[in-house]
């Protein structure tokens, strides 16, 4: 099964070297959210339209293939630790960090997003 990850171009799902004396640090890590940075990802790539809008001008589509059997387990409805921070619970997946960590820029997702969001911005998709 391949899933999908839509990653700012400034930040991608290799977390950032910790910051222990900055704030927002902490409680990232004090709320478990630094755990889950880049582990997001999902399976129906039309979805991924919606997390580039998210991330502004600059994004990037990265994408990992994974057992079937394994990216259910990863499911977030089934991970009531990673629901809290879920937008979708049914249709996203927590993959472990080196699952995660192994996904790569998919350049052809990459095209045909930004081609989709190009065609609904553009004057003539204007009524």
């Amino acid at each position: 099964m391949k899933l999908y990850r839509c990653e700012s171009g400034t930040i991608t799902g290799r977390r950032p070297a910790p910051q222990p004396e900055s704030w927002i640090w902490q409680g990232m890590v004090a709320c478990g959210a630094w755990d889950a940075v880049g582990r997001w990802f999902v399976a129906d790539p039309s979805m991924l339209v919606w997390y580039a809008r998210e991330t502004g001008d600059s994004f990037r589509i990265v994408s990992v293939e994974v057992p079937a059997e394994l990216a259910e387990e990863w499911r977030v409805s089934r991970n009531p630790s990673a629901m809290r921070f879920s937008r979708d619970e049914e249709n996203e997946f927590f993959l472990p960090r080196d699952i995660a960590e192994s996904a790569v820029h998919d350049v052809g997702m990459t095209e045909e997003i930004a081609g989709v969001i190009l065609r609904d911005t553009s004057p003539s998709a204007c009524p």
